[in-house]
C-alpha cells in the first residue's frame, strides 16, 4: 500500500452519485441542497462518477456514458460551469466531507480531444477494427501508455482538478493501466497535495485473467497497493455472487476475507460495498429481506471501507442508466431500511470500530464477527441461510442489548437463538 495512506480512511464512508441522474435537474447546483442528509449518513467521501463532456460518436444511448469523455479538463456544460463545480466543491468541504473525482484514464471518445489532437496516443492493438481491448466499450478508444507525452499530460490533467479543489480520485479500470505510471502519478500529485486519496477501481478476477490471456496489462490489487489507498472488493464480491448462486459454499466465502488480512499488506483497506453502478441494485441481488438486511449490514460491520451508490441508503429499487437522462425517484424511500442504514452507519463510527481489532468466527452456519476496543465493543451475528434453533456463540452467558433492535438477547450454556435479522450485541466489561 501506499506508504502515506492516511488512517482514517480504513473505515470511511464513500458515497456514489451520477451528477445527471442524482437529481431532477442533473446539475451541480440542484446537489447542493441533498449535501446536508448525504453528510448525515455518516459520509466522509463524496465519489462523483465523471463530470467531463460525453462523446458523440458511437455513443450509447441518449445521453452517452459518462465514461466516455471528450475532454478531460471540461465539465459537460449540462451539469454547470467549472465555476459552479466549484461552488459545489466548496459547499461539500464546507460540511466535513471530502470529494473524489472519476477519472477515466485507460480510454477517451472517439472524437475525444485526445483523438482528435494526438491520434499517436491512441492504441490500435495491431488491428485497426479493435478500438478497445473489451468488446463491450463500442463507444471508447484506448490510450497507448508507451507514450511518454500522454503520461504528462495525464499527470497535468490531475494536477489541473487538484488545484481547483478536489481531494483525490477514483481511476476507473486501473487494473489495465500500467503500475509505473500509477507510481508516478501519485509521486507527481503529492507534490501538489499532501493526503490526495487514491481509489483503484480494481476488476473481477475473472475479467483480469481474460485481460492477460489477450496479452496486455493487467494488475491484481497486490500490485495496485503500491500506488493506491484502496481497491474495490471485486475479489470478495465474486465469491459473495458465487455463494449466491449455490456455486460455492457460505465457509469458502468468509475464509476468503479472512485471508484478505494475510494476502494484502498489513495496512491494505479494501472498498466494501453491495452495489455499485456497475452492480444490480443489492434489493435486486439479495432476494429475500433477510438476504438484504443480513448481507448490508456484513459490508458494513467488517473491516474496510463501505461504498453506497446514490439510491441504495433508501432501498430504491430503480438502478439509473448509465446512457440516458433517468433520475433517480426519490418518493421510492423504503422508510424502515433507511432507519437500518443509518443505525449501521452511525456503528461504524464508534470507537470500537475506529480503533479496535477486528475478529471472524470461522466454521459456522452463519457469520459471526466483533469489533473490541479495551474489552468492549461489538459482536455481530448474520444469519443470511436462515438459520434456526439455538447455536453455540463465542460469548459469556448472559443477557446483552441488541444494538440494531432494542431488545434484550439472552446466551444461555453457551448457545444462542438465532433470529432471521441481523444480530449486534453490546460488549460492557
Amino acid at each position: 500500500m501506499a506508504f502515506n495512506t492516511p488512517p482514517e480512511l480504513k473505515n470511511a464512508i464513500v458515497y456514489e452519485l451520477f451528477i445527471r441522474n442524482h437529481t431532477e435537474e442533473g446539475t451541480f447546483e440542484a446537489l447542493i441542497p441533498d449535501l446536508d442528509r448525504i453528510k448525515a449518513l455518516g459520509t466522509d467521501i463524496i465519489w462523483l462518477m465523471p463530470i467531463h463532456p460525453i462523446g458523440i460518436e458511437n455513443r450509447k444511448g441518449t445521453a452517452g456514458s459518462p465514461y466516455s469523455i471528450s475532454d478531460y479538463r471540461e465539465v459537460n456544460p449540462e451539469y454547470g460551469t467549472i465555476e459552479s463545480f466549484v461552488a459545489l466543491l466548496q459547499e461539500i468541504h464546507s460540511r466535513g466531507m471530502k470529494v473524489v473525482l472519476d477519472v477515466v484514464f485507460h480510454h477517451a471518445a472517439y472524437d475525444s480531444k485526445l483523438a482528435v489532437e494526438h491520434p499517436e496516443w491512441i492504441a490500435d492493438h495491431g488491428r485497426s477494427n479493435l478500438t478497445s481491448k473489451v468488446d463491450e466499450w463500442t463507444d471508447v478508444v484506448d490510450l497507448d501508455f508507451s507514450k511518454p507525452d500522454l503520461w504528462d499530460y495525464l499527470v497535468e490533467t490531475l494536477k489541473f482538478w487538484v488545484e481547483i479543489g478536489v481531494d483525490g480520485f477514483r481511476c476507473d479500470v486501473a487494473s489495465l493501466i500500467p503500475m509505473d505510471f500509477w507510481r508516478f502519478a501519485r509521486e507527481e500529485i503529492e507534490e501538489v497535495k499532501k493526503e490526495c486519496v487514491w481509489l483503484a477501481e480494481t476488476v473481477d478476477p475473472d475479467m483480469l485473467l481474460d485481460i492477460r490471456k489477450k496479452g496486455f496489462v493487467a494488475l491484481s490489487d497486490c500490485e495496485l497497493y503500491a500506488a493506491f489507498d484502496m481497491t474495490y472488493d471485486y475479489d470478495g464480491y465474486r465469491l459473495l455472487k458465487l455463494y449466491l448462486d449455490g456455486d460455492t459454499s457460505l465457509a469458502e466465502y468468509l475464509n476468503y476475507i479472512q485471508a484478505q488480512d494475510y494476502i494484502f499488506p498489513a495496512n491494505y483497506v479494501k472498498m466494501r460495498f453491495s452495489e455499485n453502478h456497475d452492480t444490480p441494485r443489492s434489493n435486486e441481488t439479495f432476494t429475500t429481506p433477510e438476504e438484504l438486511y443480513n448481507w448490508t449490514a456484513f459490508q458494513i460491520f467488517q473491516k474496510g471501507a463501505f461504498m453506497l451508490y446514490s439510491g441504495q441508503e433508501k432501498n430504491i429499487a430503480q438502478l439509473p442508466s448509465m446512457f440516458e437522462k433517468e433520475a433517480i425517484d426519490w418518493s421510492q424511500e423504503d422508510h424502515d431500511y433507511n432507519l437500518f442504514i443509518k443505525r449501521m452507519l452511525r456503528l461504524k463510527k464508534t470507537e470500537f470500530i475506529q480503533e479496535g481489532e477486528f475478529i471472524m468466527y470461522p466454521n459456522l452456519d452463519f457469520v459471526a464477527a466483533k469489533w473490541e476496543f479495551n474489552d468492549r465493543g461489538f459482536f455481530a451475528i448474520f444469519n443470511p441461510e436462515g438459520v434456526e434453533g439455538e447455536r453455540k456463540i463465542y460469548l459469556p452467558d448472559g443477557v446483552y442489548s441488541n444494538y440494531l433492535g432494542k431488545e434484550k438477547v439472552e446466551v444461555r450454556k453457551g448457545k444462542i437463538q438465532m433470529q432471521a435479522m441481523p444480530i449486534i450485541l453490546r460488549l460492557l466489561h
